[in-house]
């Protein structure tokens, strides 16, 4: 299954308990996988999914079916791009804290755009942590 699918899962138990109705989970394709063409990481539909995860708001997905022409494969560029359009949204949330969901090769993305390069400027408990915690969900 779909990595954010497993995360998914969990917003209906553990990580959902006590904050009902406090915490906007939103879902958006710019903080989907790399998509390399595979059938993997194909979304499902956004009807599917409304139905699988009623507690997560779909209304940035813009269309219900996976966007991206199936056997894509997006480029290295391609991802950095998108990783940077994903700041500029989380840069525009009002929230001051916000949970980044997704695949740990997308985050490697997103984090490069942070100044960080594969983990060479974080510190030795900063890789622990971020190992330790699922990236991928």
């Amino acid at each position: 299954p779909n990595p954010n699918a497993r995360w998914n899962s969990g917003s209906r138990d553990d990580w959902g308990r006590g904050l009902r109705g406090t915490v906007p989970i939103v879902a958006t394709d710019l903080a989907r996988e790399r998509v390399t063409g595979r059938p993997c990481d194909r979304r499902r539909s956004a009807s599917q999914l409304r139905k699988l995860f009623p507690r997560v708001s779909f209304h940035l997905l813009t269309s219900d079916q996976d966007p991206s022409p199936e056997g894509l494969c997006e480029t290295q560029e391609q991802c950095g791009r998108r990783a940077a359009r994903l700041l500029q949204w989380l840069c525009s949330r009002p929230e001051q804290r916000i949970a980044v969901v997704s695949h740990s090769g997308f985050l490697l993305h997103l984090f490069e755009r942070c100044g960080i390069h594969k983990h060479r400027q974080l510190g030795p408990r900063d890789v622990v942590e971020l190992r330790r915690r699922p990236l991928h969900a």
